[in-house]
């Protein structure tokens, strides 16, 4: 089927200029909108800021730290301590700063993160020479248990006391005995 677009020429102040002799439809205009409605309700809760990516990278970051202070501790490197408050961390042996992987022996949280600690009181957590958590030099029975969180979402970062195994897992998760 051909159809034939018609023009029409407007002169205005001397002017020609050719004018389609048609617009949109009403029922063209709607279905735009519905498809632009549809993808914005598709599109907007990806990237909401909310998503809890802060969270999860301070407990990534945390993780490291913490295994490279392990670590430290269990290469002989006398008095570990991670210190862990809700300004961020910091790892020294002696008063002086250590040099963890990534060059940094201290770290701050991004933007909201509220830090919980279970476990070890003071927040001032110490490693043996096999690579388990102590508080104050005392050797722990139960889990560490740091909570991070940010933006309606967190995550929960564990060291267990008889291996040292230290982990992060999503959300408000137990670190279990």
């Amino acid at each position: 089927m051909l159809k034939i677009i018609q023009m029409v020429t407007v002169v205005s102040a001397g002017f020609t200029i050719p004018v389609m002799g048609r617009g949109f439809t009403l029922l063209e205009l709607v279905l735009v909108l519905v498809i632009l409605g549809v993808l914005a309700a598709v599109a907007v809760p990806r990237l909401s800021l909310n998503t809890g990516l802060e969270a999860r990278s301070a407990a990534t970051d945390l993780v490291v730290a913490l295994r490279g202070a392990q670590l430290h501790a269990m290469n002989g490197v006398p008095g570990v301590v991670m210190g862990v408050d809700g300004a961020g961390w910091s790892a020294t042996s002696e008063g002086d700063e250590l040099r963890l992987p990534g060059g940094l022996g201290q770290g701050e949280w991004p933007g909201s993160v509220a830090v919980t600690l279970g476990g070890c009181a003071p927040g001032r957590l110490g490693f043996d020479g096999l690579g388990r958590p102590e508080c104050d030099d005392t050797s722990l029975s139960d889990p560490v248990r740091i909570r991070l969180q940010a933006g309606g979402s967190g995550q929960t970062v564990c060291l267990h006391p008889e291996t040292g195994y230290t982990e992060r897992r999503p959300g408000d998760a137990s670190c279990g005995a």
